[in-house]
């Protein structure tokens, strides 16, 4: 059963997720295509056999959710660059945003730009991550704009991933060590 999907189109690429029951287990199912060739990916989501799916993944995006909310808070503190930052899962799905007071409310964004950022960082992430049997896996993306800079870091240990806006003049290596040292310590 399909429980939910959404496509993204850029250029001449589409990628399309779709959530499936398969013996009451949620799988995953990406769908990446070009004009010339088809990328396809199925990924079980980690719930026990012992517990209904719906169950689970109530209690493990609330777990989630808590953990993102700590990681939030504290990643915003770790250096005065980052001006911004979601928290995503490996679906692109939004489960923190935190703002520094340093940034202005006229550059805040809405709800639905913020959902469409966290599936566009989770695409460019696993993209990034196809070549990992040949370059190793990657510690971060960052991607430079006229007036800042986004990093994006995959967290695979907790199943999340951060997109952080930080200046433009700031380094996002050592931005994202302290966020690794910041996790390694807690």
């Amino acid at each position: 059963m399909v429980e939910d999907d959404w496509s993204y189109y850029s250029n001449e690429l589409k990628i399309s997720t779709f959530f499936i029951r398969v013996d009451s287990f949620p799988k995953i199912f990406s769908l990446i295509m070009d004009s010339n060739s088809i990328i396809l990916k199925l990924t079980q989501l980690p719930f026990s056999r012992g517990l209904r799916a719906s169950t689970a993944a109530r209690t493990d995006s609330a777990v989630q959710r808590e953990l993102a909310a700590r990681l939030a808070k504290d990643v915003i503190r770790c250096d005065p660059a980052v001006i911004s930052l979601i928290v995503f899962t490996k679906t692109g799905e939004v489960v923190a945003v935190r703002n520094s007071p340093r940034l202005k409310e006229t550059d805040y964004v809405d709800r639905e730009t913020i959902k469409l950022l966290g599936i566009r960082a989770s695409v460019v992430l696993s993209s990034a991550n196809t070549v990992s049997e040949i370059m190793g896996k990657t510690e971060s993306v960052i991607a430079a704009y006229k007036n800042f800079k986004v990093l994006l870091i995959g967290l695979t240990e907790y199943d999340l991933a951060l997109g952080i806006q930080i200046n433009r003049s700031a380094n996002g290596e050592s931005i994202s060590t302290k966020i690794q040292d910041l996790l390694a310590s807690s």
